[in-house]
């Protein structure tokens, strides 16, 4: 997920080469926008507390080791760092998904040919 993650349109693992075209890139666009979603809802809060359940996200996003114990808030570059990574994240798929659509608006059912 993070940039140490090898990242695709969602979907397109070889167990579930079986979804449609449009089944993977709205299953994208929709991780993309919970993204955003989350993003704007920590930038709200000014506090993210990180859990045995989240530091594995986390840590995903940004790309290296996190402490579960840790409490990131407003003004800390762990808080600023973290953000940032769920943004870029969130636009990465957005970009992902981006390429598989002509100038004209049309997709091809053959994302992955």
């Amino acid at each position: 997920m993070g940039s140490g993650s090898q990242r695709r349109i969602l979907g397109t693992s070889t167990t579930t080469q079986h979804l449609s075209a449009e089944t993977r890139f709205i299953c994208s666009h929709a991780f993309s926008e919970v993204l955003y979603a989350a993003h704007s809802s920590l930038a709200s809060s000014g506090v993210i507390e990180l859990s045995n359940l989240t530091a594995p996200f986390w840590s995903d996003v940004l790309d290296r080791d996190v402490d579960a114990k840790s409490t990131w808030e407003f003004g800390s570059m762990e808080y600023a760092d973290a953000l940032n990574g769920l943004w870029n994240l969130a636009e990465r798929y957005l970009v992902l998904t981006m390429g598989h659509i002509a100038r004209n608006g049309s997709m091809s059912e053959q994302i992955d040919r």
